[in-house]
């Protein structure tokens, strides 16, 4: 089973040595992962045209895009996770969400 997710994702593979079948399959896995993190990132994300959205924005095409091309796999997609999840917190401690007049 290890060889087999191995062959599919390459979890110990390098920008030289990586496989189109494991691309293949990571670019599948980022997609849903990436469906994910829109949900969890809420609407604001891309309604939003705050200089904090706007690095969200740029920061969730490039993160994700990583583990497509051999960067560590599970890594680049935790970290993907745990930046939507600063960005949730981050946006529900600022003022302007406090105060009323902030729009989720």
């Amino acid at each position: 089973m290890k060889d087999a997710l191995d062959f599919l994702f390459g979890f110990h593979v390098d920008s030289h040595t990586i496989t189109a079948v494991q691309m293949t399959t990571r670019a599948v896995l980022v997609f849903f992962a990436a469906l994910a993190l829109l949900c969890l990132s809420g609407p604001r994300t891309f309604g939003g045209s705050t200089a904090f959205d706007m690095v969200v924005k740029i920061m969730l095409g490039a993160v994700p895009s990583r583990a497509v091309a051999a960067s560590p796999f599970g890594g680049t997609l935790l970290s993907s996770f745990v930046l939507v999840g600063l960005y949730r917190l981050l946006a529900w401690a600022s003022p302007a969400a406090t105060s009323g007049w902030g729009s989720w």
